[in-house]
């Protein structure tokens, strides 16, 4: 009896029932084909030693299959190459082929996210799978449907797959020669936990030392079993037989989601198998890992467990990284071939991604920042600061403020975040082109071709940061371009940008240079003047402090630099990542480390030389989109979850909380402006509330109608201007902040997704749909000598 059988079927789904599940049932292609079933797809059984090899694949097209799989036998016998692989199209399985001398090894392996191996190393003579292959062929083109089953042009390649077969005599020749080696790393010494694995390799003999041009994923190459183990602290502990090399992918990714966890500060419970043994990850809030190993079940030993706690997340990504590293190294030193395996540049770039990080982030933090930078020269920079900005309350007895429409205009495709207000001009982008109109009058100035970009209004024109990097700038009087520069296009994040125009300062514009540059260009002429490297890409925050311009990103760690020659003044490191923009108040630095959904820090900072006053774990889930908000004697930060946002109140001297709204007490979407002793809330349910930063008490509140489904602003956040405050909802509304009186509402049948105020207190109203309204104010509010000052805080 031949023991390798190749048996091609017909399989179809038929529902149980009984049970309501859809269970498969097979049909001979051969003996049984019914072309009146619904679902039905190819089938391709490969039996070796009466062992179905294949039982766990259903092949939607395998008479290609079969025709590959007999093209390889051909070269096998051949001797043209000892390795092949034949791959099942439509479904992520492989089938490994290896000639060694006159047997066939075979192993099955499913391919994709979850790397599962069904047989390995399975030997038969290659006579019987040439024989059984050539079997199935003929009995394929011959069957009673083969006609309706095969096109043409397969027809004609599985013939000359047979008649190449036929001709075959495997002992006639030579395939080339292979010798097994052993792969062998050893747990790195002087790390708190490392591992070391054994890796079987089956080497060319004849294979030379220069690269391959082509780079091909092979990962039956890479499949050999062999013994692992694991130090912690000293204590060796065997693992049992593993497939090394995916064992050390496995070890790499959990390594990632360890240091995914622990720079955000949520907790991490998980475990992987290795096909065998079993590594489980408890990690907590506060960085703290508990490892567990679970050896494999062995004729020798029993399954056994061992735990080691008080472990830190960055020990067992230094473990994994340490294993990856070393193992790409060895296998690279004993087969060259494998430099250009696509399967290990794979392993060897995520490695590479993974040390990267940690090293960035794992670096020592004390209490008392013992890797942190200190500007020693804080009073030169204590010139440039500017005294905090403010505006003039309106007088209680100001009469009812009316609005008039003035003019309307249609942008089509218009990006609502490039409206701006510059000067007595109102900068307006649609999908095609960038418009200036008259804010008075609403005529247009000029029109110029663009596509969607960054926009930062300056004084010197319009500066506009594209996707692909190029970075111009436009002048106000009529659009044209008066100067350009390349930038390298950014994969992650938007385009940030910022200005920096000060007395006895240069004018300059600094924005991103692809993923991981900062750098500031000659706002008259475009020349670039500096460029500074993060560790990482992501998004860019910038606030300027004076003369500093404080940077934070998804790094952990805060840098401000110099504005005039881009050199790093301060800096500061914390294990979580500064993802949060941080607010500025006058001398005074407040930053959130943390993200959404796990462990959170507030730090208060000294703005000049980055020396640290306290920091504070906070209960909530922080809102990284908001700045926190100094407020007298306080600090507010809106924390947030699934169910809403709530705010917690810090003292700025101690960093004790003085009272706290649970995160759900304002609902998803709420907008928060900080306004001298208040926190405005405008809520997507048509609420507008203030609450006193004193005691958290409401100071003023109220229940307008709620916007219908659809017609809700897309953006609510309030604006401050000339101590009014307008609210975007079902319409603006002009409210005093003090104590919430109604002075003025601006009637429009448009949605208020983007709301602009003027210093005249006129109104500029945006749709999403594209169209635009201007409003002008017929009575001016006016400070008023003596009255409490407002301030917007950013």
């Amino acid at each position: 009896m031949n023991g390798f059988e190749i048996i091609l079927s017909r399989e179809h789904a038929q529902l149980d029932e009984e049970t309501g599940k859809a269970r498969a049932a097979r049909l001979r292609l051969l003996d049984a084909p019914n072309p009146d079933r619904p679902r039905v797809r190819d089938a391709i059984d490969i039996v070796v030693g009466g062992v179905n090899l294949t039982a766990r694949v259903a092949a939607d097209q395998a008479p290609c299959v079969l025709r590959d799989l007999a093209l390889s036998l051909v070269d096998l016998g051949c001797g043209v190459r000892s390795r092949a692989i034949v791959r099942f199209y439509d479904v992520p399985w492989e089938l490994g082929l290896e000639r060694r001398e006159g047997d066939l090894a075979l192993s099955l392996v499913k391919t994709g996210d979850e790397t599962d191996v069904a047989v390995h190393d399975r030997r038969t003579p290659i006579a019987d799978a040439i024989a059984g292959t050539r079997a199935a062929i003929s009995a394929l083109l011959t069957g009673r449907h083969a006609h309706d089953a095969l096109a043409e042009v397969l027809r004609s390649e599985l013939e000359g797959a047979e008649a190449a077969l036929g001709q075959l005599e495997p002992g006639a020749s030579t395939p080339p020669a292979r010798h097994d080696v052993l792969a062998v790393v050893e747990p790195e010494p002087g790390i708190r936990g490392a591992f070391g694995v054994e890796l079987p390799l089956s080497v060319d003999a004849h294979a030379g030392a220069e690269a391959s041009v082509v780079e091909t994923s092979d990962l039956h190459a890479l499949l050999g079993r062999g013994r692992m183990r694991a130090v912690v602290r000293g204590r060796a502990q065997e693992l049992g037989e593993v497939h090394g090399f995916l064992a050390t992918e496995r070890l790499v990714e959990l390594a990632k989601a360890v240091l995914d966890a622990w720079e955000r500060g949520r907790p991490l419970h998980t475990k992987v198998s290795l096909q065998g043994p079993l590594v489980g990850v408890r990690l907590d809030a506060t960085g703290t890992l508990s490892l567990t190993l679970v050896a494999s079940e062995n004729a020798e030993a029993p399954r056994s467990t061992h735990v080691f706690p008080s472990l830190e997340g960055p020990d067992f990504v230094d473990a994994a990284v340490s294993l990856g590293r070393q193992l790409v190294r060895t296998i690279v030193r004993r087969d060259r071939a494998q430099a250009s395996n696509l399967r290990l540049l794979t392993l060897r770039r995520r490695v590479r991604e993974l040390s990267e990080r940690l090293r960035d982030v794992a670096r020592p933090v004390g209490p008392f920042g013992e890797s942190d930078l200190v500007n020693q020269h804080r009073d030169s920079y204590r010139p440039y600061v500017k005294a905090k900005a403010t505006t003039g309350a309106p007088d209680a007895s100001l009469r009812r403020l009316k609005y008039e429409p003035r003019w309307t205009a249609e942008v089509p495709g218009i990006d609502l975040r490039a409206t701006f207000l510059c000067g007595d001009r109102l900068v307006l982008s649609g999908a095609s082109q960038t418009a200036c109109v008259d804010r008075v009058t609403g005529k247009t100035l000029w029109k110029a071709p663009t596509v969607r970009a960054t926009q930062i209004p300056t004084p010197a024109g319009l500066a506009r940061l594209r996707g692909d990097g190029r970075l111009e700038l436009r002048d106000f009087g009529d659009g044209s371009v008066v100067w350009t520069a390349d930038c390298a296009p950014r994969s992650k994040g938007t385009p940030a940008a910022c200005t920096i125009i000060a007395p006895g300062l240069p004018r300059l514009l600094v924005a991103t240079d692809g993923d991981r540059h900062l750098c500031a260009y000659d706002l008259t002429s475009g020349a670039p003047r500096w460029r500074y490297t993060m560790t990482r890409p992501g998004p860019v925050r910038v606030r300027r402090a004076g003369r500093l311009l404080v940077v934070s990103s998804d790094e952990a760690q805060l840098v401000a630099l110099d504005a005039v020659d881009g050199r790093v003044v301060w800096r500061i490191r914390d294990r979580l990542r500064f993802a949060a923009p941080a607010a500025i108040e006058r001398e005074e630095l407040f930053v959130v480390a943390g993200e959404p959904g796990g462990l959170a820090r507030l730090h208060h900072l000294d703005a000049l030389s980055g020396a640290r006053r306290w920091e504070r774990i906070l209960e909530g889930a922080v809102a990284t989109e908001s700045a926190p908000m100094p407020l007298g004697r306080l600090v507010v930060v809106v924390t947030r979850d699934r169910r809403g946002i709530g705010l917690s109140a810090i003292d700025q001297t101690s960093g004790v909380e003085a009272w706290s709204l649970p995160p759900g007490t304002f609902p998803p979407g709420t907008s928060a402006l900080g306004i001298d002793d208040r926190v405005v809330l405008n809520l997507p349910t048509g609420e507008v509330s203030a609450i006193v930063a004193r005691d958290g008490s409401t100071a003023w509140r109220h229940v307008f109608e709620t916007p219908v489904h659809g017609d809700a602003p897309r953006r609510l956040e309030p604006v401050l201007r000339a101590g009014a405050l307008f609210v975007p909802q079902d319409r603006v509304r002009v409210l005093r902040p003090s104590d919430g009186a109604i002075v003025g509402v601006v009637t429009s049948d448009l949605v208020p997704d983007l709301l602009r105020v003027d210093e005249r207190c006129d109104v500029y109203v945006a749709e999403e749909s594209g169209h635009v309204a201007a409003f002008g104010a017929q009575s001016k509010l006016e400070a008023v000598p003596g009255r409490p000052r407002l301030s917007l805080v950013r």
